[in-house]
Protein backbone atom coordinates (compact mmCIF):
# COMPACT_ATOMS: atom_id res chain seq x y z
CA UNK A 1 0.00 0.00 0.00
CA UNK A 2 2.76 2.16 0.84
CA UNK A 3 4.32 2.25 -2.58
CA UNK A 4 0.87 2.50 -4.27
CA UNK A 5 0.16 6.41 -2.03
CA UNK A 6 3.59 6.92 -2.80
CA UNK A 7 2.47 6.38 -7.05
CA UNK A 8 -0.69 8.80 -6.26
CA UNK A 9 1.43 11.04 -4.19
CA UNK A 10 3.53 11.81 -7.05
CA UNK A 11 0.27 12.21 -9.42
CA UNK A 12 -1.79 14.33 -7.07
CA UNK A 13 0.72 16.56 -5.27
CA UNK A 14 1.29 15.77 -1.39
CA UNK A 15 -1.33 18.09 -0.36
CA UNK A 16 -4.26 16.25 -2.06
CA UNK A 17 -3.46 12.53 -0.43
CA UNK A 18 -4.79 13.12 2.91
CA UNK A 19 -4.50 10.26 5.73
CA UNK A 20 -5.12 9.77 9.42
CA UNK A 21 -6.52 12.88 10.78
CA UNK A 22 -7.42 14.43 7.58
CA UNK A 23 -9.50 11.28 6.58
CA UNK A 24 -11.57 10.81 10.09
CA UNK A 25 -11.87 14.86 10.19
CA UNK A 26 -13.98 14.09 7.30
CA UNK A 27 -17.70 12.92 6.77
CA UNK A 28 -18.50 10.03 4.11
CA UNK A 29 -21.66 11.76 3.93
CA UNK A 30 -23.83 14.78 5.27
CA UNK A 31 -27.01 12.69 6.50
CA UNK A 32 -25.70 10.47 9.23
CA UNK A 33 -21.95 12.53 9.83
CA UNK A 34 -19.80 9.33 10.22
CA UNK A 35 -16.52 9.66 10.48
CA UNK A 36 -14.64 8.94 7.34
CA UNK A 37 -12.75 5.15 7.46
CA UNK A 38 -11.27 4.75 4.41
CA UNK A 39 -7.06 4.59 4.20
CA UNK A 40 -6.46 7.76 2.31
CA UNK A 41 -8.68 10.35 0.60
CA UNK A 42 -7.45 10.97 -3.06
CA UNK A 43 -8.14 14.60 -4.71
CA UNK A 44 -7.04 14.58 -8.32
CA UNK A 45 -7.41 17.49 -10.25
CA UNK A 46 -8.95 16.73 -13.36
CA UNK A 47 -9.56 13.39 -15.95
CA UNK A 48 -6.06 13.45 -17.09
CA UNK A 49 -4.82 12.78 -12.74
CA UNK A 50 -8.22 10.81 -12.04
CA UNK A 51 -7.29 8.49 -15.13
CA UNK A 52 -3.39 7.66 -13.78
CA UNK A 53 -4.95 7.16 -10.15
CA UNK A 54 -7.34 4.82 -11.24
CA UNK A 55 -4.74 3.43 -13.54
CA UNK A 56 -2.37 2.79 -10.81
CA UNK A 57 -4.95 1.75 -8.29
CA UNK A 58 -5.99 -1.25 -10.89
CA UNK A 59 -2.68 -2.05 -11.28
CA UNK A 60 -2.51 -2.83 -7.49
CA UNK A 61 -5.96 -4.20 -7.53
CA UNK A 62 -6.81 -1.18 -4.83
CA UNK A 63 -10.58 -0.93 -4.39
CA UNK A 64 -11.42 2.91 -4.61
CA UNK A 65 -15.04 4.52 -3.47
CA UNK A 66 -15.72 7.47 -5.23
CA UNK A 67 -16.53 10.67 -3.20
CA UNK A 68 -18.97 12.79 -5.13
CA UNK A 69 -22.20 14.43 -3.37
CA UNK A 70 -21.90 12.85 -0.25
CA UNK A 71 -25.74 12.87 0.01
CA UNK A 72 -25.41 9.65 1.84
CA UNK A 73 -29.07 8.77 0.49
CA UNK A 74 -27.55 5.48 -1.37
CA UNK A 75 -24.56 4.99 1.31
CA UNK A 76 -22.41 4.57 -1.94
CA UNK A 77 -19.78 7.05 -0.66
CA UNK A 78 -19.04 4.79 2.70
CA UNK A 79 -15.61 3.43 2.64
CA UNK A 80 -13.55 1.03 4.64
CA UNK A 81 -10.06 1.12 5.88
CA UNK A 82 -8.46 -0.80 3.26
CA UNK A 83 -10.15 1.35 0.27
CA UNK A 84 -9.16 4.59 -1.13
CA UNK A 85 -11.84 7.14 -1.31
CA UNK A 86 -11.63 9.42 -4.62
CA UNK A 87 -13.02 12.65 -3.83
CA UNK A 88 -14.05 14.57 -6.79
CA UNK A 89 -13.97 17.99 -4.82
CA UNK A 90 -11.20 19.63 -6.83
CA UNK A 91 -12.78 18.88 -10.01
CA UNK A 92 -14.92 21.67 -9.56
CA UNK A 93 -15.06 23.53 -13.21
CA UNK A 94 -17.20 24.28 -15.34
CA UNK A 95 -16.07 23.88 -19.12
CA UNK A 96 -18.70 25.19 -21.05
CA UNK A 97 -22.40 27.48 -21.31
CA UNK A 98 -24.35 26.72 -23.85
CA UNK A 99 -27.05 29.39 -23.48
CA UNK A 100 -28.95 28.33 -26.18
CA UNK A 101 -29.43 24.90 -25.21
CA UNK A 102 -29.50 25.91 -21.50
CA UNK A 103 -27.13 23.57 -20.62
CA UNK A 104 -23.70 23.74 -19.28
CA UNK A 105 -20.71 21.19 -19.48
CA UNK A 106 -19.18 21.00 -15.95
CA UNK A 107 -16.39 18.66 -14.44
CA UNK A 108 -17.70 15.53 -11.62
CA UNK A 109 -17.24 17.44 -8.90
CA UNK A 110 -19.36 20.37 -9.66
CA UNK A 111 -22.21 20.81 -7.50
CA UNK A 112 -25.85 21.52 -7.67
CA UNK A 113 -26.05 24.11 -6.30
CA UNK A 114 -23.49 25.60 -8.47
CA UNK A 115 -25.72 24.70 -11.81
CA UNK A 116 -28.34 25.75 -10.41
CA UNK A 117 -26.88 29.43 -9.92
CA UNK A 118 -25.75 29.17 -13.40
CA UNK A 119 -28.52 28.36 -15.09
CA UNK A 120 -30.93 29.76 -13.21
CA UNK A 121 -33.51 27.25 -13.64
CA UNK A 122 -36.34 26.13 -11.65
CA UNK A 123 -36.00 22.64 -10.21
CA UNK A 124 -38.36 21.24 -12.71
CA UNK A 125 -37.01 22.02 -15.49
CA UNK A 126 -35.75 19.06 -17.45
CA UNK A 127 -32.26 20.51 -17.99
CA UNK A 128 -32.16 21.41 -13.95
CA UNK A 129 -32.88 17.55 -13.83
CA UNK A 130 -30.24 16.83 -15.86
CA UNK A 131 -27.61 18.83 -13.81
CA UNK A 132 -28.75 17.35 -10.75
CA UNK A 133 -28.52 14.08 -11.73
CA UNK A 134 -24.58 14.78 -13.47
CA UNK A 135 -23.68 16.80 -10.15
CA UNK A 136 -24.95 15.25 -7.22
CA UNK A 137 -26.21 11.90 -7.42
CA UNK A 138 -24.51 10.08 -10.30
CA UNK A 139 -27.05 7.60 -10.72
CA UNK A 140 -28.30 7.70 -14.63
CA UNK A 141 -24.97 7.93 -16.65
CA UNK A 142 -27.50 8.49 -19.96
CA UNK A 143 -28.69 11.53 -18.66
CA UNK A 144 -25.26 13.40 -19.32
CA UNK A 145 -24.85 14.37 -23.14
CA UNK A 146 -20.80 14.88 -22.70
CA UNK A 147 -19.07 12.88 -20.18
CA UNK A 148 -15.36 11.70 -20.34
CA UNK A 149 -15.08 7.89 -19.27
CA UNK A 150 -11.97 7.08 -17.26
CA UNK A 151 -11.42 2.72 -17.42
CA UNK A 152 -8.95 1.68 -14.90
CA UNK A 153 -7.09 -0.45 -17.58
CA UNK A 154 -6.49 1.53 -20.42
CA UNK A 155 -3.53 3.97 -20.52
CA UNK A 156 -4.11 7.64 -19.54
Amino acid sequence: MNALLAEITAIVGPSHLLEGDDVSARRDDWMQGTPCRARAIVRPADAEQLSQVMAACHRARQPVVPHGGLTGLVGGGVASSDELAISLERMNQIDAIDPISGTLTVQAGTLGIVTRAVLKLKPQQPAMQTAMVACDTFSDPHALLNRHKILPDEAP
